[in-house]
């Protein structure tokens, strides 16, 4: 697929779809409203009732199930460094458009979550 996809979030260099292995982007479907890259392959159910929360999506990569934005990220941006998160600018857990992501510490990622945690920890 040779389409280049822009953004108005984030990175100002457009990001080719033509860069992934072709298994990945039919795996993907484009929201030209949000520039949102929703991962429409499995994507993990959400578990909020047990105190974690899911709605990632997960791939198979290189003998391990890897989340798809971090495969993605790692495939058109570089290496995630060691110890930090990839966070979900757009908040859409499922999008894997690296120019919605950004490596954070676990820390920032969590004062930015909007699952509540941060709250919780704040009342106590």
């Amino acid at each position: 697929m040779t389409r280049t996809i822009h953004s108005s979030c984030c990175l100002l260099t457009p990001m080719p779809l033509a860069d992934l292995p072709p298994r990945i982007v039919e795996k993907i479907v484009l929201q030209p409203r949000t520039g949102c890259w929703l991962w429409t392959a499995y994507v993990q159910p959400l578990h909020r009732e047990q105190g974690r929360s899911g709605g990632y999506g997960t791939l198979s990569w290189q003998g391990t199930t890897r989340y798809a934005h971090r495969v993605v990220y790692e495939l058109l941006v570089g290496v995630i460094p060691v110890g930090m998160e990839v966070d979900h600018l757009c908040r859409t857990r499922h999008c894997v458009n690296p120019k919605h992501l950004e490596p954070v510490t676990r820390k920032v990622n969590a004062r930015r979550g909007r699952n509540g945690w941060n709250l919780k920890r704040r009342a106590t």
